[in-house]
């Protein structure tokens, strides 16, 4: 499962960068980018058949101590054998093992100092679920707008276990 879930991150990447590169007009916010990772992450899921094995969500709760709410990311991936939905309430809940993939998306529209500690924040996110989710592959889309060079900023906080990728727009 491993090597399908790192083909269909390889592919959607792919695919949203071209996307992203041919027209302006396809992305007004962060959420068109969600809706379009969505629907990329689902259609290539379904390509290799694994629509029974996999699953995508957006903004699944993941909690801390105490059962309070800590996160939501933008969009999860599951092992469906290690999701369970309670029919009769609507209860749902999924173990450690079966987060295969959480993603964070930002869109730089402008180059201002608070994007850039909202990135540095999502990246935090992302590390501190790793911590809990030790399976799981951890992703921060990053799409620029002003193609403000922002990978080549010296990020204060790294986690190998979060990927980063910044994906500019080319003129």
């Amino acid at each position: 499962m491993e090597k399908n879930i790192d083909k269909i991150l390889e592919k959607t990447i792919s695919d949203i960068e071209e996307i992203y590169q041919e027209s302006k007009k396809h992305f007004l916010s962060e959420d068109d980018f969600k809706c379009t990772l969505f629907s990329l992450f689902e259609k290539n899921i379904e390509s290799m058949n694994l629509s029974d094995g996999l699953s995508i969500h957006t903004e699944v709760s993941f909690y801390g101590g105490n059962n309070h709410l800590k996160y939501r990311p933008d969009l999860s991936i599951f092992k469906n054998e290690y999701l369970n939905i309670d029919d009769s309430t609507f209860n749902w809940s999924f173990s450690e093992e079966g987060v295969a993939l959480i993603i964070e998306i930002k869109f730089i529209k402008k180059n201002s100092k608070k994007i850039y500690l909202e990135i540095e924040d999502d990246l935090k996110k992302l590390s501190e679920l790793s911590k809990n989710n030790r399976d799981a592959k951890n992703i921060l889309f990053c799409f620029d707008f002003t193609s403000s060079q922002y990978e080549k900023i010296d990020l204060s906080f790294k986690d190998a276990n979060v990927m980063f990728k910044y994906i500019p727009r080319k003129k």
